[in-house]
């Protein structure tokens, strides 16, 4: 009232007490009435309740409080996006102090990473109702974190927008930890996807829940989507080969390097090496099986075609032993039925027989050098052959055991130059395509040989490698069931085969490209599916190559001598027969039975010995170590090397230690006598 009195208005709050005693707050404003003396005559006194407003402003106050308390970050905003207000754990957050804030525009807080018009967009979705998503928000040092946030907006009584609510939440931990699980789940997902093994998983009545590729390639399925409705009971030859390998899962729990046969799509078999997980139920029941699968399939072939190769081996090591007695026997025969046939060349009786048994030695040679043949024990000789002269053979052969329903045809130009070739190995090539040819038409065909002489200008782009100027062009055609592309980039390979494991080895074709570059030749193949094939290879004539024809000699044309011949075997028949047929040609015999004997024989009278005929397999000492012994004695000394078995590379290996020339058993005596002369008239 002092102010009234003062001349002064005054308002305030006050607490007014009703008529019944009870009170309510209220705004009161007084203003004072002078006269025109300016004396104070009453006063004008406007008062209203204002217990609404109150409440309001404690609901205010307490929610201000609530979300200055709350542990997300909240902030009220204009609706140009301009902070209005913000909460204790934004400021914490943020970094900012309140009055840092307060004013600034909203977008002080979001980084240029989020995505392109993010802040319009939320402010418009927020206008019109509220807006809720993650992004990215960065604090006063420039730190950014990740954030939910979820907008509204705050309407008058008009329903006319006055503000914009946001509540914003850092969930980087959040995102870092299902990042870290994504990277996990990513990790499994490509390893078990990008697993070399076939992986799968599957219930116990066969259906399978996941596999990766590898293990659907494995059984003849393209994609994984197809491999996954496959039944995995069809895999096992047998139902009981399933029940038993579960019986054992069940009871163990795991297996581990586990080997079983299974079933492709197309029926071929496959070996796998497979660990396989069981899952149970709390029962302790089977419920599931995780399996992880290796394809032995290929290890087992190899492993089978070392066996076969171990025992080749061992056939070829007892053949090689048969060879060497065998063809001493064989060279004792034949030298001295060329002795019975000399002395009694009047006997035509005699002479028959003589010739009957040479010829049965011969074939018996044969049959020897066929034997280290198929064995791999010998060395591949060279000669000049014409090929037109192989084709006929073949011919002659295929008709007589191919199906009537094949209609072969050959073609082969005249007076085809020779190549240097192994006969054999020609003829092997020949008669491996012809086979293949003859399996690619199964219900008959046409199979063509055709050859003819072709410049090497006309075949440059077909090899980098040209050994002559001209070649001779063999063509093996069939009218078959053809090859596609990948097929066809893989036939040269070893072991690979089309035609099964009962009906090839893999090792035809292999063996024809070994052959052929192992003469200097190459090849190439066309061919295409439901149209057949064609082989093409390509041999180089020798310019310079001339072929000796030995021409038929007598012993009696064959020049002797009177040198002095050390002989050293231990055969005594061998011995007799070799000093026979030397001392008939006036050469002086000095025989040995054994190394020890030889290399003695040797130190005494070395002066005179003109030529040492060692045999290889000598008691005592060995026929190389005589050779050593020789050759510390007289660095200089003529030796010739008899045997009824040379080694692959033996020969080279000798002729390093000093042997002049080499006797392969069994000889007839004027090849002897021939090649004795030849080394003692050596300079």
């Amino acid at each position: 009232m002092k102010q009234l009195n003062e001349g002064n208005s005054w308002s305030g709050e006050l607490l007014v007490k009703r008529k019944d005693g009870s009170g309510f707050p209220a705004f009161v404003s007084d203003s004072p009435i002078h006269d025109q003396q300016g004396k104070l005559i009453g006063i004008i006194g406007i008062s209203g309740d204002i217990s609404e407003r109150k409440k309001a402003e404690k609901e205010i106050n307490m929610l201000a409080d609530v979300l200055k308390s709350i542990n997300e970050c909240v902030s009220i905003t204009d609706t140009e996006n301009n902070i209005l207000f913000v909460n204790d754990a934004f400021v914490n957050t943020y970094g900012y102090t309140r009055d840092e804030l307060i004013g600034q525009n909203i977008s002080i807080i979001r980084p240029l990473e989020n995505p392109p018009n993010a802040l319009s967009e939320i402010l418009h979705t927020t206008l019109n109702g509220g807006w809720q998503s993650e992004l990215w928000n960065r604090r006063k040092d420039g730190s950014e974190f990740f954030i939910h946030l979820t907008t509204t907006n705050i309407k008058d009584s008009n329903g006319q927008v006055t503000a914009l609510i946001g509540v914003a939440t850092d969930i980087t931990d959040r995102k870092r930890a299902e990042e870290v699980l994504r990277e996990s789940e990513e990790k499994y997902k490509s390893f078990f996807e990008d697993d070399l093994t076939g992986d799968y998983i599957t219930t116990l009545d066969g259906r399978l829940l996941a596999c990766n590729l590898p293990f659907a390639k494995m059984f003849g399925y393209a994609t994984v989507d197809e491999a996954l409705k496959m039944d995995v009971r069809s895999l096992y030859p047998d139902k009981k080969a399933r029940e038993q390998l579960l019986k054992r899962l069940t009871r163990e729990k795991r297996l581990e390097y586990n080997s079983s046969e299974l079933i492709r799509k197309d029926g071929k078999k496959i070996y796998v090496i497979e660990n396989m997980v069981g899952k149970f139920n709390e029962k302790g029941e089977l419920i599931e099986i995780k399996g992880y699968l290796f394809d032995d399939t290929h290890r087992r072939s190899l492993e089978t075609q070392l066996i076969q190769s171990q025992k080749m081996e061992s056939l070829g090591t007892l053949a090689g032993g048969i060879a060497h007695d065998f063809n001493n026997i064989l060279a004792i025969i034949l030298g001295h039925i060329n002795l019975v046939r000399r002395k009694f060349s009047d006997n035509e009786y005699i002479t028959d027989s003589a010739d009957t048994i040479t010829t049965a030695t011969q074939r018996g040679a044969s049959l020897v050098k066929q034997l280290l043949t198929f064995a791999r024990k010998s060395d591949v000789v060279l000669e000049s052959i014409l090929i037109h002269e192989t084709i006929k053979e073949i011919r002659k052969f295929i008709e007589q055991t191919f199906p009537k329903t094949i209609s072969i045809r050959t073609d082969y130009e005249k007076d085809l130059p020779p190549v240097v070739a192994n006969p054999t190995q020609i003829h092997q090539v020949l008669l491996n395509l012809c086979i293949n040819a003859r399996d690619a038409m199964p219900n008959g065909g046409i199979l063509s040989i055709t050859a003819k002489g072709i410049k090497a200008q006309d075949i440059q782009g077909k090899t980098s490698k040209l050994h002559s100027p001209e070649y001779i062009y063999v063509k093996v055609t069939d009218t078959g069931t053809g090859m596609d592309e990948e097929t066809k980039n893989r036939i040269f390979e070893p072991f690979f085969t089309t035609k099964g494991r009962d009906r090839g080895s893999g090792l035809g074709l292999a063996t024809v490209y070994g052959i052929v570059e192992s003469h200097h030749g190459f090849i190439d193949v066309q061919s295409e599916v439901g149209k057949g094939t064609s082989f093409n290879l390509y041999f180089p004539v020798q310019q310079s190559y001339i072929e000796h024809h030995a021409k038929e000699v007598s012993v009696n044309d064959i020049a002797g001598g009177n040198e002095t011949i050390l002989i050293a075997d231990d055969e005594e028949s061998m011995r007799k027969l070799l000093t026979a047929i030397f001392e008939e040609k006036g050469y002086h015999v000095l025989a040995a039975a054994d190394g020890q004997e030889a290399l003695d024989m040797y130190a005494q009278q070395h002066d005179d010995i003109a030529l040492v005929f060692t045999d290889m397999g000598l008691p005592k000492i060995s026929g190389e170590e005589v050779i050593a012994g020789i050759q510390k004695i007289n660095a200089d000394a003529k030796i010739i090397i008899s045997s009824g078995y040379f080694g692959h590379n033996r020969k080279s290996e000798l002729l390093k230690a000093g042997v002049t020339d080499f006797a392969q058993k069994p000889y007839f005596p004027d090849e002897i006598l021939k090649k004795v002369r030849e080394v003692l008239d050596l300079k």
